[in-house]
């Protein structure tokens, strides 16, 4: 047995002993690592990366081709650090699916900010949710924008009555900062509100989110066009 072999078998022995909840992060990283890197000193490499991308969430984020670029970080290992990542939030978005429910406009906003800062490409996600405002589930529907070919708008619409919506929130980020809504991202507003309308489901606002602020583009609209969660959010508001 190595230097390497014997260090790594004294970290396992102790996670296995006490868990994740006392390890520092770049040990924890260092020993996702030994499961793609095989007899090497993966500290080092745990360091190099967190110095690189600044801290263990945003290695775990990264494009695999910016991964790649450390010393010691194979196309593979990359791959294995952004599953990783890919993984854990998937695990809390469905860890907070079971608990989430919102209760305004704002409410959604901020959880919007919190899933999509850190995405260098423009991505959209749909929030599925009951008639009491309480998250269902999400999903991840495509990167390149509102307008691109991969949106696919009955879809949208197919997975709100598979999961027995009543109601979508559609949101995609604008990494430029600004949350001005294109004339693309209006057309498809209004294309995805007349399908969800069709099937007795409605659009509760379509945000746009850049970096740790939002817009909402259907927040000047008449009521005809309005959002499914509409009537308890101006409930909260008269409580307050």
């Amino acid at each position: 047995m190595g230097l390497h072999d014997g260090h790594r078998a004294r970290l396992k022995d102790r996670y296995l002993k006490e868990g994740g909840k006392h390890f520092a992060a770049h040990n924890l990283l260092e020993m996702l690592l030994f499961y793609g890197i095989p007899r090497k000193d993966t500290n080092e490499i745990a360091h190099k990366l967190i110095h690189r991308f600044g801290d263990v969430g945003r290695v775990l984020s990264a494009p695999v081709e910016e991964l790649c670029k450390i010393s010691g970080v194979s196309e593979n290992v990359a791959i294995l650090l952004r599953l990783t990542g890919e993984l854990g939030t998937r695990f809390c978005a469905d860890e907070m699916c079971d608990l989430l429910r919102f209760y305004s406009y704002d409410d959604i906003g901020k959880y919007l900010v919190s899933q999509l800062k850190g995405a260098k490409n423009e991505v959209v996600l749909a929030l599925y949710v009951d008639p009491l405002g309480r998250l269902i589930t999400q999903s991840l529907l495509c990167e390149g924008g509102v307008n691109s070919v991969n949106l696919d708008t009955r879809e949208i619409v197919s997975t709100a009555l598979g999961v027995k919506a009543s109601a979508v929130v559609l949101a995609h980020n604008h990494p430029d900062g600004l949350t001005v809504p294109s004339p693309e991202d209006i057309d498809t507003t209004r294309t995805l509100c007349r399908l969800l309308e069709a099937s007795g489901l409605e659009l509760v606002e379509h945000y746009i989110v850049a970096g740790k602020n939002y817009g909402r583009i259907m927040e000047g609209w008449g009521s005809t066009e309005g959002g499914g969660l509409r009537q308890h959010f101006s409930l909260r508001r008269e409580a307050q």
